[in-house]
């Protein structure tokens, strides 16, 4: 159940993923018509052994299904109320462990997967994303000044609760790129590990070599990520403040990494399966106040400085 310091129960994400991988166990139970009380009789009454003995496939699906309802942006739209209750909380504790013990989710917690990682660009319609693998850092610090100017202009906003639009915790427009590894049962990742999908119908995959030198940030539990931002904060309250608050419940400061202060100390952040699923999603306490890992997702890295990437000239549609 406990990986690397990350529990697979800690987050909403994580234990929505065990709830459904419960119900894919025991196809049986027509769990659409259970109360509330019965799910978690349900729940407590499925066998570990087989949970233990699905495949990647339907694992990697479950978990793809429940990154797709990934908001942060508005209320959310799941039942993370009835998982976090303690009863339900108990009888996903059997679920957990034996997912975590589960051949198919080994390396959940592993780093990353230097020799094998992957810039997968998901198309939609004739939008081709940027491919360049320059180092962001000079971007990353127009990004970081921009979000100063914002949070002194707005500090005293009195509609602090619209939405900005910018929701997500990486710098997704300052020249980064992201990456994650190639399962054999699924290819690549980053198509079924992606939160808020946009109806992808095409992706094309970009393998790339990892500069040995490379510095990479493991991101592994909630814990890491707060100590990431506490080592390097920014805050960000007038821009997420709407945002977060709709989707955690919490209302107060909120916090990231300064992404280009972390830029000179590492290349990349990679976020593992159990970290992601740990953290994402809920108010992660940090030294100022409360931090949010959003827009991210499992196993992917982001990378503060895509110039330590090479393309390999192999691509795939």
């Amino acid at each position: 159940m406990s990986v690397a310091g990350g529990s697979l129960l800690d987050g909403p994400y994580g234990r929505a993923l065990c709830a459904a991988v419960a119900e894919a166990a025991a196809p049986e139970i027509d769990w659409w018509r259970l109360t509330s009380q019965e799910r978690v009789d349900a729940v407590g009454a499925v066998r570990p052994e087989r949970v233990r003995a699905l495949g990647e496939t339907r694992i990697l699906g479950e978990l793809s299904a429940g990154l797709w309802k990934a908001v942060y942006w508005q209320d959310p739209e799941d039942d993370r109320e009835d998982l976090a209750r303690p009863g339900m909380v108990a009888a996903l504790r059997p679920i957990a462990r034996a997912l975590s013990q589960n051949p198919a989710t080994k390396w959940w917690s592993s780093p990353v997967d230097r020799a094998g990682q992957n810039i997968v660009q998901l198309l939609l319609d004739n939008w081709v994303p940027v491919n360049r693998l320059e180092d962001a850092r000079p971007q990353l610090g127009t990004w970081r000044d921009q979000i100063r100017e914002r949070e002194r202009a707005g500090t005293d906003n009195p509609h602090w609760r619209s939405t900005t639009g910018r929701w997500w915790t990486a710098p997704v427009f300052a020249g980064i790129a992201w990456t994650s590894r190639i399962r054999e049962t699924v290819g690549p990742l980053a198509p079924h590990t992606t939160e808020d999908h946009m109806g992808w119908s095409r992706a094309r995959v970009h393998p790339v070599e990892v500069e040995p030198s490379a510095r990479i940030r493991e991101i592994d539990s909630p814990q890491e990520w707060a100590s990431l931002v506490n080592e390097f904060p920014l805050e960000v309250t007038q821009e997420k403040r709407g945002d977060w608050w709709r989707t955690t419940g919490r209302d107060g400061s909120w916090w990231i990494p300064d992404w280009a202060e972390v830029a000179e100390h590492y290349d990349a952040v990679h976020v593992t399966v159990t970290g992601y699923l740990s953290t994402a999603g809920r108010a992660i306490d940090t030294a100022q106040g409360a931090s949010v890992l959003a827009g991210w997702g499992p196993d992917h890295t982001c990378w503060l400085r895509p110039d330590r990437l090479r393309y390999t000239g192999v691509v795939e549609q």
